[in-house]
């Protein structure tokens, strides 16, 4: 039987994965909502050991930092950065740890959320996890059954593709992309200012 549910697991993120194609949207209690992903701009992390804060925004168009959380501040940066036309030219920089899409004026962080249908429903999220080469952080202690999914430089989509494909594998009770709020941006420049 774990045969069977890993090879339908297989299946499902193939054709998922051949079904996204550029098209930006996230699934809202079930249903598919489309959004306008920005053509120009992107969320960019950094590997703070492979480049500082001088050479980032000299080096890059940077718009904005992004203010990030502890666990990650020491060893990642993050910045809204502009482009010109193929985005595979910052993609390709060693020091890029993660790209995000900026999606309705607002970026994606590299995290997303799950909720499972019950919690026998843990090893099917590990294996999927492990399948599509992200990582589950942890269960969430406020939230019943909802447990954080992070993507990293080895994830072969980014995190709002990657909640999409959990959901359409339809083992999930629901999902819950890490869209970045206005308040994050807020917040950095006004310290910036300080």
């Amino acid at each position: 039987m774990k045969k069977f549910v890993l090879f339908v697991l297989c299946i499902t993120v193939i054709a998922n994965l051949y079904s996204q194609g550029n098209s930006s949207f996230y699934y809202y209690k079930g249903n598919k909502i489309m959004l306008n992903e920005s053509e120009d701009s992107c969320l960019v992390y950094f590997d703070n050991g492979l480049i500082t804060q001088n050479m980032i925004t000299q080096k890059y168009n940077v718009l904005r930092p992004i203010l990030l959380d502890s666990s990650k501040a020491d060893t990642l940066s993050a910045y809204i950065v502009t482009y010109d036309g193929d985005i595979s030219a910052i993609k390709n920089n060693p020091e890029v740890w993660n790209i995000e899409p900026i999606v309705n004026g607002m970026p994606v962080s590299n995290v997303f959320y799950i909720q499972l249908k019950s919690y026998d429903d843990t090893c099917l999220l590990f294996n999927l996890s492990t399948i599509h080469g992200t990582s589950v952080v942890g269960a969430l202690s406020e939230c019943d059954r909802w447990y954080k999914i992070a993507v990293n430089n080895a994830t072969a989509v980014n995190a709002l593709e990657a909640c999409n494909i959990f959901w359409e594998s339809g083992l999930f009770a629901d999902v819950s992309p890490g869209f970045i709020p206005e308040l994050c941006f807020d917040n950095v420049t006004q310290n910036n200012r300080t």
